[in-house]
């Protein structure tokens, strides 16, 4: 997309194209409105909202990763929180000793007990809460940022 501007730099129309065929077209950027003094340079305003983007699709992929218990990761994305909660009920209704052979992430076998099961999803809780006060710690560090030097610093400290 292009942007075409007036003699004051003001963005008077944005076209969907690549190709800038006039001096009065530049190059569009999401930060660019119609209406408003066209830059190329990113607002910091907006660099903040892109960097607490990033942090939370950092704190999203690390909330999935496989979880350590005994030894043996297990896996923790959407199928797998599936699995877990409906083994629970089935070893729940087998009975107190009851257990089931489970693979693991790197695909050995450990064999569960519901218990077990329910202290990987406990285990997954708490590293959750360390990610998501991690994650609220350097979004406050990005939402007072005073320049971008100074966004590219923060980082996801777990």
């Amino acid at each position: 997309m292009i942007c075409v501007v007036n003699e004051s730099n003001v963005i008077v129309n944005i076209i969907k194209t690549d190709t800038i065929i006039s001096p009065m077209e530049r190059k569009w950027y999401p930060w660019n409105e119609l209406g408003h003094v066209y830059t190329n340079a990113r607002p910091l305003e907006y660099a903040k909202t892109f960097k607490i983007e990033e942090l939370k699709r950092q704190r999203d992929s690390l909330e999935v990763q496989p979880i350590e218990y005994k030894g043996n990761l297990f896996d923790y994305d959407a199928k797998a929180r599936d699995r877990i909660n409906g083994a629970i009920v089935a070893l729940d209704l087998a009975g107190e000793n009851a257990s089931v052979l489970w693979t693991t992430t790197n695909d050995t076998d450990a064999t569960v007990t519901a218990d077990d099961l329910r202290n990987i999803i406990a285990a997954v809780a708490a590293r959750s809460n360390i990610l998501h006060i991690a994650y609220r710690k350097a979004r406050e560090q990005a939402q007072t940022a005073n320049d971008e030097s100074e966004l590219e610093q923060i980082a996801l400290s777990v």
